[in-house]
């Protein structure tokens, strides 16, 4: 039980890595408003973020698994909890390393992921501001009834020559 865990949480570290490395190249694309890379790169963060949804239910059923085994009931504790329960010092210290690693890499991520998010909506303003330049629509920063976007429509074309 304790080697699937700790082969879990290897798991868990190496596709935040994964996202991680994702995040910075999509800042990249973003500071450059390269849209198509941007939806390229979203793509594969949500292969990612499947690939950690599935280890953590993995993580979570081993843990439960050593919660009824120490405790004869399915008990969901942190990760410091099932630490302390570890049979030896060898596994409580590559467990200590796995976690302190793997919680550095979660707050990685959000960071990155906060900054990104910031990159994007200016990029989409961006995008709408060009839109509307050529266009000549407005679109305002509210919607209207029904959940729709107000648009405003000023067309650039004269008709009375």
């Amino acid at each position: 039980m304790w080697q699937e865990l700790i082969t879990i949480v290897d798991n868990l570290r190496r596709a935040y890595q994964s996202l991680v490395s994702l995040e910075k190249k999509k800042h990249q694309a973003l500071v450059t408003v390269d849209l198509p890379t941007v939806d390229s790169l979203t793509r594969e963060e949500e292969l990612i973020i499947n690939q950690v949804a599935k280890l953590e239910a993995k993580r979570r059923g081993v843990v439960l698994g050593i919660s009824a085994r120490h405790y004869g009931e399915n008990y969901d504790l942190t990760m410091a909890e099932i630490i302390n329960l570890a049979s030896s010092g060898a596994i409580r210290e590559k467990l200590n390393r796995l976690h302190d690693d793997l919680t550095a890499l979660v707050n990685e991520t959000k960071a990155q992921n906060e900054v990104n998010s910031i990159l994007l909506h200016g990029a989409l303003k961006a995008v709408n501001a060009s839109l509307s330049r050529i266009g000549g629509l407005k679109t305002e920063a509210v919607y209207g009834s029904g959940g729709r976007d107000i648009v405003t429509r000023n067309s650039k074309i004269k008709f009375d020559a």
